[in-house]
């Protein structure tokens, strides 16, 4: 986030768009950017990009969702929406003016593989491929000849003739995303053409549900209802920087959601592959970027540093790591444990020329019958304190010779007693009268 407010000025235009892997760290962050300066900052969870819409009331076994993640399903989606196009073999009638015109089915395919080669929506598609139907019409009823009329009001003419807007509509049927994604999961034949040779019977059925339940979206859903809109009508509101966190649990499905909202690929992905839990997570940073569009721009950066756990902690979890994670390097920590802290502030006395006992406070033997005392400053402290009190410090001589520790009998001082004050006993003021 450092570098995102480097740049708040240009980012706060476009806006900057942060995704969390749950509500409590979404809470968590709404608190500490502000701190930073980030205040414009759009939060939320994956789902939450499409849940105003899309709710979701049911939930995916394991072996559904990591389907439904698997990038696989772009190929599967890509060809539900092509199945709307039709070509009939003889070629499509059009009736104009009282004047049949033929348009041939090697003239209509070549018609729809110009407009499937443009890189937009298919809907745009579509709508140039009812315009070129239009054109070749109106060409084949003029002949090159001027007339009264020009090619729009033949196109309206056509198109309001039942019998010739149903010909054109035959050739590239309408579909929305959510009917598309619908069919998908609740028609077998459906599902069948479009994963030919995609996903195997076992996949298809994991996808399939019943249709009294064909809009009961789960989280693994949403993913291919943005994939569908994508394809059909065209991406997605983008923003100029998009900050995700704990993306090692993304499926690639939900990555390629993520990426088609950042402009020009502007991303900071952060993530353990050691600590992946979700069904469909890829196995690599390679794999992860694949699936965000792999930017020529990416850079990747291993951090091996900890700060909150304890060396003992993390020296454990790296004899685990080769075979939990192989190819992730091992951790260092930052947080040392109370053992290794008094190793070394003991290594940096030594250095000092300081000898320090590695048993504080007790008595220990340095050379032939010579004994020394070695006190850390703080009981140091604490015995002038004593002194200063007026308690007096005995040193008691062991009967084996080194003492395992030094007693130390206080004798206290007796205390000063304080006087004790008794009410002062008034006599009573006797009246007097002058002479």
């Amino acid at each position: 986030m450092s570098r995102t407010y480097e740049h708040r000025a240009r980012l706060a235009r476009g806006g900057v768009l942060v995704v969390g892997p749950n509500p409590v760290f979404l809470r968590y962050i709404s608190q500490v950017l502000p701190s930073l300066g980030e205040t414009s900052a759009t939060q939320t969870t994956v789902d939450g990009l499409l849940g105003l819409r899309f709710r979701v009331v049911a939930d995916d076994g394991e072996a559904t969702a990591a389907v439904k993640g698997d990038a696989r399903m772009r190929t599967v989606i890509e060809r539900a929406g092509v199945d709307a196009i039709r070509i009939p073999t003889d070629g499509i009638e059009l009736m104009c003016r009282a004047r049949l015109i033929r348009v041939s089915a090697a003239v209509l395919q070549a018609m729809v593989d110009a407009e499937r080669a443009r890189a937009v929506p298919v809907t745009a598609q579509r709508d140039r491929f009812r315009r070129a139907i239009v054109h070749r019409a109106y060409d084949e009823y003029t002949r090159g000849i001027p007339l009264g009329f020009d090619e729009e009001e033949l196109g309206a003419e056509l198109l309001a003739d039942p019998a010739s807007r149903k010909a054109i509509d035959g050739c590239w049927r309408s579909v929305g995303a959510v009917a598309l994604v619908r069919s998908l999961l609740t028609q077998r034949a459906f599902l069948a053409r479009a994963a030919d040779g995609v996903l195997d019977e076992r996949d298809q059925q994991l996808l399939l549900r019943p249709r009294a339940a064909a809009e009961a979206w789960t989280a693994g859903d949403l993913p291919l209802l943005d994939e569908a809109e994508t394809l059909i009508k065209g991406g997605p509101r983008q923003y100029d920087h998009v900050v995700v966190d704990e993306a090692q649990d993304l499926s690639p499905m939900q990555l390629r959601m993520l990426a088609r909202r950042a402009r020009r690929h502007s991303m900071t992905v952060l993530g353990d592959l050691a600590q992946a839990t979700g069904p469909a997570s890829p196995g690599s940073w390679d794999d992860t970027l694949a699936h965000l569009g792999r930017p020529a721009n990416a850079q990747q950066a291993e951090l091996t540093m900890g700060y909150r756990l304890p060396g003992s902690v993390l020296a454990l979890a790296n004899r685990l790591l080769a075979r939990a994670a192989p190819g992730i390097a091992a951790s260092a920590g930052r947080r040392a444990t109370r053992r290794a802290r008094s190793a070394r502030r003991r290594a940096r006395g030594a250095r000092r020329g300081r000898a320090r006992s590695p048993d504080r406070g007790r008595t220990c033997a340095t050379g032939e019958g010579s004994r020394v005392r070695w006190r850390d400053r703080r009981r140091a402290r604490g015995d002038r304190g004593r002194r200063a009190r007026g308690a007096a410090a005995v040193r008691r001589p062991h009967p084996r010779g080194a003492a395992p520790r030094d007693r130390l009998l206080r004798a206290a001082a007796p205390r000063a007693r304080h006087p004790v004050l008794k009410p002062l006993q008034l006599a009573p003021l006797r009246q007097t009268t002058s002479a």
